[in-house]
């Protein structure tokens, strides 16, 4: 069977093949997710040592800004936009529903 195109205002959006042409595709997909403390030590000591390009140094305070605002501490609940993690919803001071929030640190 071969392979059928199904398309959408004149561009391919689906392609419906055959299970044993899929099969035979996704064993050719050799790609693993690793954990950090998975990696081999070859590629850990590879990141360890990597320096990012040139160009990269344009979004440091994109990173900076991010950094600042999950390392500050957590505002008091008083007239805060964050509250603690405790599950469900609670009504603001004007009876609204809202959502609670947390803040966590990045590592």
């Amino acid at each position: 069977m071969e392979p059928v195109s199904v398309t959408h205002n004149g561009r391919e959006s689906l392609v419906v093949l055959s299970a044993d042409e899929f099969k035979r595709l996704k064993a050719l997909d050799t790609r693993e997710a690793l954990y950090a403390w998975e990696l081999p030590q070859d590629l850990a000591d590879a990141l360890e040592t990597a320096e990012p390009p040139a160009f990269t140094a344009q979004f440091d305070h994109e990173l900076e800004a991010i950094r600042r605002r999950c390392l500050s501490p957590i505002p008091s609940q008083a007239g805060s936009f964050a509250t603690p993690i405790s599950g469900g919803r609670r009504k603001n001071e004007d009876g609204r529903k809202q959502r609670r929030t947390a803040h966590a640190p990045l590592s």
